[in-house]
């Protein structure tokens, strides 16, 4: 029996993992499944082999609020498949992978050769979006039940939002999933190309077309087709493609034959589609065909509750490297402009300049103001431009950050300065430049 762990309820990354070797679970950076609780104990509780090999035990490392099985508190205690793990408000259950048939990330400890090529397998498709606020639980609701119909999607939602997660999502929960899920990207192919991507071209048809070439729809069959995009695709295309969804079939460019298709049509885009139909952009009898259920992806800044739940996530259970909670306040505090992918790139990034050491609020300020548009020459006094929105935004991160580290430590100057990771002048200058006061 190979079993697994995976998370109810609460805050843990990974959310699911399969069992090898001992794992400690904990607060602590660099355990094998980090728990983010105030609750829980920097190293909370481990889980085992038995003595004899034949099971797992579960055992609390003197943690200061207990460890907690099946609503029982105990020291040491076996386990078994259906058993639920309480750390704090954080829930976890154990199952038999083979009995769940779950697509798993394998942690905590090596492998057998058998099973080492399943260390790359996709998360399961409830952790595909990261993030246990009410915001993203409502969205993997919808996505569950909107995915077990045969309804054209439209995703709608800023740059950086997940939008390709809830593609995949919705196909993993359909009865699709084991067919192919097939992406594109209408925006990164010239306009002229996108209809061979899309429907195929036969040998011959066009100068370098040297063999046949199915199409995006063709390769999608009995699976799912993904149009990242969609806004971004030429009105010549948009016609060709309405009659494909139409007509369930297409024709390969230079050919004459009709070929049959049998496809999920999931579409998404960061326009205003309305907005781009009255300006003539955007065919309406597409949109219509499109949007016949649609989901919204929310701004980071919707479920902002999540960035340390993303912060875990993204540096990965084996990390050694650790967000110290003043820099941790300031990547609360960021607007996100760029949302989810913009918070994992400023963490790669941050991780370059604390090298091996803890990411500390002076390393994330020197990843954001790269990122910071730099203001125009300055024009004369009476046509004066106000700063930008995105230079503004981060003075007002930086603000609330050193607020939140002067009422985290009562005003204690220097164990401020220190949670910051800044001297005490710094911290003294810049008490006086926010007019800051208790």
């Amino acid at each position: 029996m190979q079993w697994g762990l995976e998370v109810i309820r609460g805050n843990a990354a990974p959310r699911i993992m399969e069992l090898y070797d001992t794992i400690v679970l904990g607060r602590e950076p660099g355990v094998e499944m980090r728990v983010i609780d105030p609750s829980a104990s920097r190293r909370h509780a481990s889980i085992s082999r038995t003595k004899d090999q034949t099971g797992w035990i579960l055992i609390d490392l003197n943690s200061s609020n207990g460890t907690f099985l099946n609503g029982e508190k105990v020291q040491q205690h076996r386990i078994r498949p259906g058993d639920i793990i309480q750390i704090g408000d954080t829930h976890l259950r154990l199952f038999d992978v083979r009995e769940g048939q779950r697509q798993t990330v394998i942690l905590g400890g090596a492998p057998s050769e058998s099973t080492a090529a399943a260390q790359h397998t996709r998360p399961s498709p409830a952790n595909a979006l990261i993030g246990s606020s009410p915001t993203l639980q409502r969205l993997r609701q919808q996505i569950e039940t909107i995915a077990k119909t045969e309804a054209t999607v439209l995703i709608c939602g800023p740059t950086g939002s997940g939008k390709e997660l809830a593609a995949r999502m919705l196909h993993d929960f359909s009865p699709r999933k084991k067919g192919p899920f097939q992406a594109i990207n209408c925006a990164a192919i010239p306009p002229n190309f996108v209809e061979s991507e899309l429907f195929g071209h036969e040998k011959g048809a066009f100068t370098g077309a040297d063999r046949l070439k199915p199409g995006k729809f063709e390769l999608a069959a009995a699976g799912t087709l993904f149009l990242d995009e969609i806004g971004e695709m030429p009105m010549e295309a948009q016609a060709k493609l309405l009659r494909a969804l139409e007509t369930k079939s297409v024709e390969r460019i230079g050919g004459t034959r009709t070929v049959p298709v049998d496809v999920r049509f999931i579409t998404a885009t960061n326009r205003d589609l309305m907005a781009e139909m009255r300006r003539g952009n955007f065919r309406e009898d597409l949109y219509y065909r499109l949007c016949v259920a649609t989901l919204h992806m929310p701004a980071l800044s919707e479920h902002i509750e999540d960035v340390e739940e993303l912060v875990a996530h993204f540096l990965g259970p084996q990390t050694t490297r650790h967000v110290t909670p003043a820099a941790m306040d300031l990547l609360r505090a960021y607007p996100w402009p760029g949302n989810v992918r913009e918070l994992k790139n400023v963490l790669e990034a941050a991780s370059l300049h604390a090298a091996e050491g803890s990411i500390e609020p002076s390393h994330v300020h020197a990843v954001l103001a790269q990122r910071t548009p730099q203001p125009p020459p300055e024009p004369a006094a009476s046509n004066r431009t106000p700063p930008t929105v995105d230079a503004t935004s981060l003075r007002e991160s930086e603000r609330r950050s050193i607020l939140a580290a002067l009422q985290a430590t009562a005003w204690n100057k220097s164990a401020a300065a220190r949670r910051l990771g800044i001297s005490r002048p710094t911290l003294h200058k810049k008490i006086k430049e926010y007019e800051l006061k208790p």
